[in-house]
């Protein structure tokens, strides 16, 4: 049988001296540096995906504005045109009861009487302007209220007649004789405004 014998003196003799302890705590310091260096990892990891998601939201969302400002210009668009449609049908709406308020004009009309020149003019006539309405956004013109009747007539009578009968035709609330005078050639001249009465369509 074989005997070990270690002649060091106790304080330099290693062999079989464990100290726990210390070994304790350095494996509790490796433990620790490795979990913070895994949540450092992971922390890392996380952030640049979250950065990485953010950037992809941020394009996103970009794109989205894009189509976004495209889609309230194109609704816009078709809220201009359909405005302007409506003011467009309602002047032809207003051509054709104009086309009918003229004839009606023609047919009081004496033998008498030659009517030289029509115009429709805005609420207030050519010598107002305070109630002229706007033109409209669409660039249409306002619809008129008043009709200005010039004509030559062979006597102050038949223009008297003329008049009467304009405002019996129901057409017009106010018939006013602006003026009256002759022409070089001996005729009668005559101004005359006409008001539409309420309730016709203009």
């Amino acid at each position: 049988m074989n005997y070990k014998v270690n002649l060091l003196p106790p304080h330099l003799q290693v062999e079989g001296m464990i100290d726990k302890r210390r070994l304790l705590k350095l494996a509790g310091a490796v433990l620790g540096g490795g979990i913070i260096v895994l949540g450092y990892g992971g922390f890392l990891a996380n952030f640049l995906l979250t950065r990485a998601e953010l950037s992809r939201s941020n394009q996103e969302l970009s794109r989205l504005k894009v189509q976004l400002q495209a889609a309230e210009a194109v609704h816009n668009e078709r809220v201009r045109l359909e405005n302007t449609l409506k003011e467009f049908s309602t002047i032809v709406q207003g051509r054709k009861n104009w086309h009918i308020i003229l004839q009606g004009i023609g047919n009081v009309c004496p033998q008498e009487v030659t009517l030289t020149q029509l115009e429709v003019l805005p609420a207030g006539g050519k010598g107002e302007t305070a109630g002229k309405p706007p033109a409209s956004k669409a660039g249409i013109p306002p619809q008129g209220s008043m009709v200005s009747i010039q004509g030559v007539a062979n006597s102050f009578a038949a223009i008297g007649v003329f008049e009467r009968k304009l405002w019996e035709s129901g057409y017009f609330g106010k018939v006013h004789l602006v003026k009256v005078g002759t022409d070089d050639k001996g005729r009668n001249t005559f101004l005359i405004e006409a008001e539409l009465a309420k309730g016709v369509s203009r």
